[in-house]
């Protein structure tokens, strides 16, 4: 089976519900209280920024809202947990992949979509 590809609805669906619980379910209140079930991002939006990058990939990276981003950005939900779409270049064969946190590319990533609840 490759990758990238779409997948079985109900399947993705039970993954979902799955870190809603764990997430949900956590004992410390900063994790409950980061908890985002969904970021929502129009489409439109979306594409046109898609359009204009210049990598070969997307890099989905977690984030909590930060007071310094939240300051920058006043629509952000302070401590919420979002999503970053970073540009991003797919390392050659033999090479490693760039640590967690480090920015993919030397492209501002796409954000602030709708957090769901």
């Amino acid at each position: 089976m490759s990758k990238h590809q779409p997948v079985n609805l109900s399947l993705a669906d039970g993954c979902v519900k799955h870190y809603h619980e764990v997430f949900k379910g956590a004992i410390d209140p900063k994790i409950v209280e980061a908890f985002t079930a969904d970021v929502v991002f129009d489409k439109a939006q979306l594409i046109a920024w898609l359009n204009t990058i210049t990598t070969d990939s997307v890099k989905i990276s977690l984030g909590i809202y930060t007071p310094e981003f939240v300051a920058q950005y006043p629509t952000a939900k302070p401590k919420r947990l979002t999503t970053f779409i970073y540009p991003y270049n797919t390392p050659a064969a033999g090479i490693k992949a760039q640590g967690a946190g480090d920015p993919p590319a030397d492209e501002d990533p796409f954000n602030l979509g709708n957090l769901n609840p």
